[in-house]
């Protein structure tokens, strides 16, 4: 054997570990959830009143009975979506009484998996789109996320048991 054949074998030994980590929502967990620092700050009580601000909103702008269409207009800021992350981190759960009464019906037959995936998506644009070191008031300036997107997170922080099942 050459040089240059034992060179390319070493080589391809090595490749799988140097290529780049793809992005896998069913491998993600709270842990992996960063968030600006602001967020970090809040007092969890004060964001379960937020949450519960935020279901009441939900429910009265009644986007159980929105098109799918208008589920997808950028309407929340990153610091709604941001405090629910952070609740979500905190590994907490917000019951919410008559949640089918207030979430999309497409939201509320998700799988735990389809749900899990669909949350930890949002946590990974979260994570490289929001600026670490935006303050409060910044947060609140940047409407990028959509009612589809609230509301899987309510979903998700509605349930008690997130466990996933193997792919």
């Amino acid at each position: 054997m050459s040089f240059m054949d034992r060179l390319i074998k070493k080589v391809e030994q090595i490749a799988p570990r140097l290529k780049k980590r793809t992005f896998d929502p069913e491998a993600m967990s709270i842990e992996d959830i960063s968030l600006p620092n602001s967020l970090m700050n809040l007092d969890v009580e004060d964001i379960k009143n937020m949450i519960e601000k935020e279901v009441a909103t939900f429910k009265s702008l009644d986007y159980k009975n929105k098109t799918l269409e208008q589920l997808k207009i950028n309407e929340f800021h990153s610091y709604e979506i941001g405090f629910m992350l952070r609740y979500i981190k905190e590994d907490r759960v917000f019951l919410i009484a008559n949640i089918d009464e207030i979430i999309p019906s497409f939201i509320m037959g998700s799988t735990r998996n389809q749900l899990h995936i669909k949350v930890f998506d949002i946590v990974y644009r979260y994570d490289l789109g929001v600026n670490k070191m935006m303050s409060v008031d910044q947060l609140e300036k940047e409407i990028k996320w959509s009612p589809r997107e609230a509301a899987y997170l309510l979903r998700y922080l509605n349930m008690e048991d997130r466990t996933i099942t193997g792919k």
